[in-house]
């Protein structure tokens, strides 16, 4: 301020005022402290109205988080045991094949070095019989395991000694003439012979495999149990029937139509097909939870056993060699006209 004799004349320089004010938005309820360019800004609060009662409303969030990582170390743990179980049965599947193949590797060198079939039907029945040993080894000897094993066992021991006595008998095997003595075309059928064995006694292996974390046998189990024991009977009775009748002299050159050979022209074979369509039921109650490599590997079983023995080297050599001695004969025509191919009663003439 400055005077000019009586008179007070105000100064021209301006009032400073907050930024944030003009004349016409002033409102006298502005406090000092809020007009404070450090003031700390507060979050109003909301009314206690609808926006309180929602957020009232939301669950707590600790209970969910708990139990979100519960679930999370849950599913790690079931990847981790499942990566763990793959594996483990990959490696016992992979040990089983080198059993396999390593038995017909030897069968075929020492057979090829001496021209003989005679060790042909010896390896594969014995390769089963390592396969199922080999693989249930690794067990602890729970009961499905034990059985299926058992239960292959009993079938190639029989089936085998029935062959290689049956070989040694006749002198040999026809299949293999014109074969045993070309070591690279021989190899060929030891080659399809480890195939089918690792193959067909996937159902056991696999059962296994997976013995540790199977659940207890179950209806289906014995079912296939069941189904294995009607198998093996068809065919051990067919092959003794078969066997009592070309030792009677009077047989000599004829055909047998008598017993289970009444009723089917190959009842051995669908014993054979019968039994193993057993074992991979029960391979199917063992391993089915565990995906569809189990369920493929139990269901080729039966499928590869079938198509050997009704397309490749069982039903049409042995009916075309059947045809070549009888077939100009009423009888044997009737016979095949009458008696189903396979299916006792009711397959296909």
């Amino acid at each position: 301020m400055r005077t000019e004799g009586t008179r007070f004349i105000p100064s021209r320089r301006r009032r400073h005022r907050h930024p944030s004010l003009n004349d016409n938005r002033f409102s006298p309820s502005l406090s000092l402290s809020s007009l404070s360019p450090h003031r700390r800004t507060r979050r109003p609060t909301p009314a206690r109205g609808t926006e309180g009662l929602f957020f009232a409303s939301l669950p707590p969030v600790g209970p969910q988080l708990a139990s979100f990582s519960e679930a999370a170390s849950s599913s790690l743990s079931v990847f981790s045991s499942t990566t763990t179980n793959m594996v483990s049965v990959a490696w016992i599947v992979g040990a089983a094949s080198i059993v396999d193949f390593g038995i017909q590797l030897v069968g075929w060198a020492i057979s090829s070095a001496m021209k003989t079939e005679k060790y042909y039907d010896l390896c594969g029945s014995g390769a089963f019989a390592a396969v199922a040993v080999s693989t249930f080894a690794c067990t602890n000897g729970e009961p499905r395991a034990a059985l299926a094993t058992t239960a292959l066992l009993a079938w190639a021991m029989r089936l085998g000694a029935f062959l290689v006595t049956r070989v040694h008998k006749d002198g040999g095997d026809k299949r293999f003439d014109g074969i045993k003595e070309d070591p690279a075309t021989f190899g060929i059928y030891w080659f399809i012979q480890g195939i089918w064995v690792l193959v067909t006694a996937m159902p056991v292996i696999l059962i296994n495999a997976n013995a540790v974390t199977q659940g207890p046998l179950r209806a289906l189990d014995w079912i296939g149990f069941a189904i294995f024991a009607v198998g093996l009977t068809m065919e051990t009775v067919a092959d003794q029937q078969k066997r009592a009748f070309k030792a009677d002299e009077r047989n000599k050159g004829r055909y047998i139509d008598s017993g289970l050979w009444s009723v089917s022209r190959h009842p051995n074979y669908f014993g054979e097909i019968t039994l193993w369509t057993g074992l991979s039921m029960v391979g199917l109650s063992g391993v089915a939870k565990y995906g569809a490599g189990e369920i493929i590997g139990c269901v080729l079983s039966p499928l590869l056993v079938t198509f050997l023995i009704t397309q490749l080297s069982g039903i049409p050599l042995l009916e075309k060699s059947a045809d070549e001695r009888w077939g100009n004969e009423e009888a044997y025509q009737k016979y095949k006209r009458e008696t189903p191919t396979l299916v006792p009663y009711i397959g296909g003439k």
